[in-house]
């Protein structure tokens, strides 16, 4: 009932040109990436690409942009900084000590086993510390989660921009990335939390998607757009199925 109210309401949306958040205020989840940009299209996507990571290289935060890993813990001098980084979100933790672990990084040189990852992916130094994704009320968002070497538990907390808990959801990570997105129908997403107990790299991320929001028709006419052709897509599966 809550999807087909929600398709009617997105296409009446859409056809008046304006997205309007439904009141009941809920949080729509995603597990994979292909139905999370049909909803939400047009992302920024950082991918912490760009800066070499050279195996580990550890950094102090909080890490945003204009101050991405500024220094290595035990050296006299900071690392040069990677400019890379996407405005509009910043990532800390309460040490606020990070690591950049390059591609197919070994975790024992005399074994095989790797964490999964084909490109840079970012996680606290401490694998005991939570991850802060703080955005600038991002409407939407969404990441691969690499929990270490083995599956792993990952739970996830999503604050409004009031820094408010609007829902927690756990979701169990495998090894090479699991995917999760998170799209608000009643506000801005002001911060999510990565807490990673039952992972053993402390819930390292990739591809954060995320967007700011513009008060404008045309950019909530997208988001509108997105998810009413992904409710209807499923409709439409569901009926196929029942015939």
């Amino acid at each position: 009932m809550r999807t087909c109210f929600l398709t009617r309401l997105l296409v009446m949306s859409t056809v008046l040109g304006v997205f309007a958040w439904p009141a009941d205020g809920a949080l729509i989840t995603f597990d994979t990436r292909a139905d999370f940009n049909a909803a939400a299209p047009g992302l920024l996507v950082e991918t912490f690409d760009s800066r070499d990571a050279e195996g580990v290289l550890y950094c102090t935060g909080p890490l945003m942009r204009g101050q991405e890993c500024p220094m290595t813990p035990g050296t006299v001098l900071p690392p040069p900084p990677f400019d890379g980084l996407l405005p509009g979100i910043t990532y800390s933790s309460e040490n606020n000590l990070f690591v950049l672990v390059g591609p197919n990084f070994r975790v024992d040189p005399n074994s095989d086993l790797t964490l999964g990852n084909t490109s840079n992916v970012l996680g606290t130094y401490n694998t005991l510390d939570t991850l802060d994704l703080t955005l600038e009320s991002a409407s939407a968002i969404g990441f691969d989660v690499y929990p270490g070497i083995a599956p792993g538990d990952i739970v996830i907390s999503v604050f409004d921009s009031a820094d408010v808990l609007m829902g927690t959801f756990t979701i169990l990570a495998s090894p090479g990335g699991t995917f999760f997105g998170v799209l608000s129908d009643s506000g801005p997403i002001g911060r999510i939390n990565i807490d990673a107990p039952g992972a053993h790299a402390g819930g390292l991320i990739d591809d954060v998607a995320f967007r700011v929001p513009v008060a404008e028709p045309a950019t909530l006419f997208l988001i509108g757009t997105g998810l009413a052709g992904l409710l209807a897509r499923r409709d439409g599966t569901k009926r196929r199925r029942s015939h």
